[in-house]
């Protein structure tokens, strides 16, 4: 199925369950998994873009492997500081980030911002920076589509229509996807006949208080709603200015805390979360890291609950309590019920 934008269109199918569910295939659990890169390793194949050296004289030659150093011990910086990973995937992307940082901080170059590294509050900008996730509403239309058209649907039915489900958005950045969240379920539930007034709460987490100001405020211009339908963005948002501002109704559905998944403590219960996002969060993570916020993801989410990851993202190995679902639309992992 072709992404397209979710929209409210979708009521015209009724309340009848979808015929996904009987689509559902298994793929065969193995190991594997890329190997962290070292950042060295990286230099000379991902940097040549940037510091190309054709014809350049002997004195510019030497200013620009200083300047290769200096990015060098940059990105070493930031992994030891901040727990990313960088690998072939990211090192292109993120070598961006880091040249914007650069210039918005005045230093002009590599080898002065490297000094200014010593500062914890540069530390904590350029975190933030590379932190910082594109985002609007819907991004992944096709996730979104089935979480209306199939899960929440399978969730009310397993556990009753008056339940008041839990929703995740870790790593929420400026709020998009919270609020996205809180839209498809107010959504479903009037098509499924939810006698509930406010049918889930969600929580929007994130490390990044000035993203999180944002999601608050929550006010987004035209880019972010690129993907909302004119139906949905007549019911859920209301004008502000030139920009938009999400309404009450679901507004009230969201809470955003700031906090981060490597934090010793999660505000959250075991076996509580009925549907978590997780979109590029991970691949920023080292190996073991990423293995304990994965195992601390299986406590949280409930029996029977999802887990939808970024485009491009599994998991290798599989955990044993996940299932890996594969669908024509999108895939996304669900916890063994345990019934």
């Amino acid at each position: 199925m072709a992404a397209e934008p979710y929209h409210a269109s979708v009521a015209e199918r009724g309340s009848e369950p979808s015929s996904r569910g009987a689509r559902l295939r298994r793929r065969e659990r193995g190991e594997g998994g890329t190997s962290d890169a070292g950042v060295r390793g990286m230099m000379s194949s991902t940097d040549g873009e940037v510091f190309a050296m054709q014809a350049t004289p002997p004195e510019r030659r030497a200013s620009t492997d200083a300047e290769r150093e200096a990015f060098g011990a940059i990105l070493g910086r930031i992994l030891r500081s901040g727990g990313f990973r960088f690998d072939d995937d990211t090192v292109s992307r993120l070598r961006s980030v880091v040249w914007e940082r650069v210039r918005a901080s005045g230093a002009g170059n590599a080898q002065t911002y490297l000094t200014r590294l010593t500062d914890p509050a540069e530390v904590q900008q350029i975190h933030a920076a590379i932190a910082v996730r594109e985002t609007r509403f819907f991004r992944m239309p096709t996730q979104f589509e089935l979480l209306s058209d199939d899960v929440l649907p399978a969730l009310w039915f397993r556990r009753g229509s008056d339940t008041r489900l839990l929703l995740w958005s870790a790593g929420c950045a400026s709020g998009e996807e919270a609020y996205s969240l809180g839209i498809v379920t107010l959504d479903a539930a009037i098509r499924r006949g939810v006698p509930l007034t406010e049918p889930a709460r969600v929580i929007g987490s994130d490390i990044d208080g000035s993203a999180l100001r944002i999601a608050e405020n929550a006010v987004y211009n035209e880019r972010a709603l690129a993907n909302v339908a004119p139906a949905l963005r007549s019911r859920y948002f209301v004008r502000a200015g030139h920009d938009w501002r999400v309404a009450e109704t679901p507004r009230r559905l969201v809470q955003f805390q700031r906090w981060s998944l490597l934090d010793a403590v999660w505000p959250l219960a075991p076996d509580r979360v009925d549907v978590l996002f997780c979109h590029d969060v991970l691949p920023f993570f080292s190996a073991e890291e990423r293995r304990h916020v994965l195992a601390r993801f299986c406590r949280v989410l409930a029996p029977g609950g999802y887990l939808f990851l970024g485009h491009g993202e599994t998991l290798a190995p599989v955990p044993d309590v996940l299932e890996e679902v594969h669908l024509p639309s999108a895939s996304f992992y669900q916890k063994v019920s345990g019934e």
